[in-house]
């Protein structure tokens, strides 16, 4: 699952998007939300618990939770300390993925998450 988000401004109008793969590669659902005012980081973090709501939906179980924020990836790998305003957002993620048999949480650069990161661009220019 890729997921993304972003802000025009830190904090400004913000969208989260995820998008589902399945194991051959093909995109099997998206989802993208404009969620108001947010900074970027928040943005990054709701990004992830949108991707883990979409692919409850789907029963995808194993995930891999793909995300180009190092800083989300690392504080949900228990690697990095969480910013007290991140940290309600941090436990309902580990509440969400705590559903799923076995949840992997992986960095990847930009450049491999842009099916994400264009739904999110989308978002953020065209309102």
């Amino acid at each position: 699952m890729l997921c993304d988000g972003g802000s025009r401004g830190n904090p400004g109008p913000s969208a989260i998007a995820a998008v589902l793969v399945g194991e051959n590669g093909d995109e099997i659902d998206r989802a993208v939300e404009a969620i108001g005012r947010a900074t970027a980081a928040a943005a990054e973090y709701r990004a992830i618990l949108l991707g883990l709501e979409l692919a409850g939906a789907h029963a995808a179980d194993p995930l891999e939770v793909c995300s180009d924020s190092r800083l989300a990836i690392a504080a949900l790998e228990g690697a990095a300390p969480v910013d007290e305003e991140l940290a309600a957002l941090v436990r309902e993620i580990r509440a969400a993925a705590g559903g799923f048999e076995a949840v992997r949480w992986t960095w990847h650069p930009r450049a491999d998450n842009e099916a994400a990161d264009a739904l999110v661009r989308d978002a953020l220019w065209s309102s």
